[in-house]
């Protein structure tokens, strides 16, 4: 791993096929080629035999992953592998000037990207893959165990059809035995805030003594056998607590059996069988693949916000070049969601299901840009025609099912959300039971919707989401009468409506809203007035703005519910980055619990 997960800075863009096309011209032939197995797609100019290699490297670490540490990939999507021949070639996709190798997360892909074949490059993109898989299991892991499964995994060695995992990192075993250790106590409590794991000078023991032990745990003879009993015991407990239920040990008596397993004459390096893909050794192969390399491309550009305008050049040139080519049209559609352009990548998401599309993380997508623009009922259009396409999607139906309460029809919501089979992830699951507890609770079903409201809690520990509960089993408790009562006021003096219905208490990718103010009116909103400086437009909108000298951050979690006006009444467009000059602006917000950096969720913006 790099030292800070670098995501990509800007550089000046030179297109990679501008570079390659002076070679094409020479060679007449499109060096691109796209490899397919069950799990990775791999994007490369190095050639076939090297793809071929490199994906079936990818797919033994992915199994001997499954296999050794119990855990699946939620994300039904291959995972994209982009290699090229040389460093001119990755010059372009550089994140920094010492990586090799990055990973880089995505909502449509998450990427590997490599600066060649060479099989010296490995054991960094095994690291960085690992925390990919890490990520896409739906993993909350200590940082400790975090960097030494990576560490370690980083070593794996393909031996036929089995693999090597466990050789020695020279460098972490130099630290070890020349450094001063963490004590384990501490190491364990680390996260990746803490100095140990950010100051360079502290960093090289902590990524040594990490590997160390999750060595010792995962390989050696006496800790072996009960790591998955310690995994397991790690989910709601601290990893100490964790230590004595596995091996009934203390922390510092874990120390010395570490210092006692690096100190010995043998360190243990195992072959272990995996399970491969039957076509792993004849992948699809596809030849001039330059499309889909620069669809891939322009994708990992939009990823990064440093790269955003790079990437828009890309889209734009392939939208000249393929005007009637869906996967154009879908890319420069995440590339508008990126940019916050909500009708801008709803026009071009509905140009690409008219193309032809029916991906179904690009239907899902298209359908949460609708809801965020206001736009529901077509949201739901969107959904029941994905649902017709994908009928057996679970994803599916949990969207379908919240955008129908969204909408007011809880019959059909909690007909979506029961049908629901599988949740990737505990957050998935918060959202499952607390929505359909909340269409149970309007359809009058108190039973069900009180049970249903008990399993969301079990899922979640956000203090925001806990008051959603909460407010939701108060409104359960009350008699059936009184709270027809209530129902009876709000349509007296209804809330903004969402169509036909004031909606659910909502919850939504990425937002901070706080669920369950159906119960009561909040008070008036606290206003403040200061400078805007810096609005960072990523997932979450934040604006930087300096109050009586200090600067305090407010979020935007839908664009669609902010009233923004200039001190002559009319719109104002607001650019993203450092604002020159700043710009002085009365601000309304409402403050957020549980999030103790930020000073609260923008209600209104007026500029002075």
């Amino acid at each position: 791993m790099s030292p800070k997960r670098a995501y990509p800075i800007r550089i000046p863009f030179v297109a990679l096929w501008l570079t390659a096309a002076a070679s094409l011209h020479a060679a007449t032939s499109d060096p691109w080629l796209k490899l397919t197995s069950a799990n990775f797609e791999l994007y490369t100019t190095a050639g076939e035999r090297q793809g071929k290699e490199l994906i079936r490297y990818f797919e033994q670490v992915r199994s001997f992953f499954s296999q050794a540490f119990g855990a699946k990939p939620v994300a039904p999507r291959p995972a994209r592998i982009i290699v090229f021949r040389n460093e001119k070639e990755y010059q372009p996709y550089k994140p920094n000037e010492v990586a090799d190798a990055y990973y880089q997360a995505g909502e449509g892909h998450d990427f590997i990207v490599m600066s060649s074949a060479s099989s010296q490059h490995y054991p960094v993109a095994v690291h960085e893959f690992t925390h990919m898989m890490i990520r896409q299991a739906g993993l909350d892991l200590p940082a400790w165990l975090n960097e030494g499964l990576a560490e370690l995994y980083s070593t794996m060695q393909s031996r036929g059809d089995k693999i090597m995992v466990g050789q020695v990192i020279p460098g972490r075993m130099y630290a070890l035995t020349t450094g001063r250790w963490i004590p384990i106590v501490e190491l364990l409590k680390v996260d990746h805030k803490s100095p140990v794991y950010n100051e360079k000078s502290r960093a090289g023991i902590f990524y040594a003594e990490s590997w160390g032990l999750v060595h010792m745990l995962n390989l050696a003879p006496a800790f072996k056998p009960e790591i998955k009993v310690f995994l397991n015991a790690l989910d709601g407990q601290d990893p100490a607590a964790a230590l004595r239920k596995a091996y009934g040990l203390t922390p510092e008596q874990v120390e010395a059996a570490l210092r006692g397993y690096f100190s010995g004459n043998t360190i243990t390096v195992s072959l272990f069988d995996v399970q491969l893909p039957k076509n792993v050794d004849a992948p699809d192969i596809q030849t001039s693949a330059s499309l889909p390399a620069r669809l891939a491309l322009a994708e990992l550009q939009a990823n990064s916000r440093e790269w955003q305008a790079e990437s828009k050049t890309s889209y734009e040139q392939l939208a000249k070049e393929f005007p009637t080519n869906w996967e154009v049209e879908e890319g420069i559609a995440l590339l508008a969601w990126h940019e916050r352009k909500l009708d801008e990548a709803a026009r071009h998401f509905a140009q690409a299901v008219e193309l032809g599309c029916k991906n179904l993380p690009s239907l899902l997508q298209y359908a949460r840009v609708l809801n965020y623009d206001g736009q529901t009922k077509q949201a739901v259009t969107v959904l029941m025609k994905a649902a017709a396409e994908y009928p057996e999607s679970s994803e599916v139906q949990m969207e379908l099912g919240a955008a129908m309460v969204r909408n007011g029809n809880y019959g059909t919501a909690a007909a979506a959300l029961q049908s629901v089979k599988k949740v990737a992830t505990k957050e998935e699951a918060f959202h499952l039971y607390y929505n359909l507890a909340y269409a149970q609770y309007r359809l009058k079903d108190f039973a069900h919707a009180s049970e249903n409201a008990g399993k969301a809690r079990t899922f979640t520990k956000k203090p925001d989401e806990l008051a959603s509960v909460d407010r939701l089993v108060s409104a359960l408790e009350r008699p059936a009468a009184e709270a027809r009562a209530l129902e009876v006021a709000r349509e007296v003096a209804p809330p903004p409506k969402v169509d036909d219905d004031d909606g659910p208490p909502r919850i939504r990718r990425g937002s901070n809203e706080e669920p369950g103010e159906e119960v009561a009116q909040p008070p008036a909103p606290p206003s403040v007035e200061g400078t805007l400086e810096v609005m960072d437009c990523g997932v979450l909108a934040k604006l930087h703005v300096r109050i009586s000298g200090a600067v305090k951050i407010f979020v935007i979690p839908d664009p669609t519910k902010v009233s923004i006006y200039g001190s002559d009444g009319k719109p104002v467009e607001m650019q993203c980055g450092p604002q020159k000059p700043a710009r002085s602006l009365k601000l309304g917000y409402r403050p957020i619990a549980g999030m103790p950096d930020i000073a609260g969720a923008v209600i209104s913006l007026e500029f002075k």
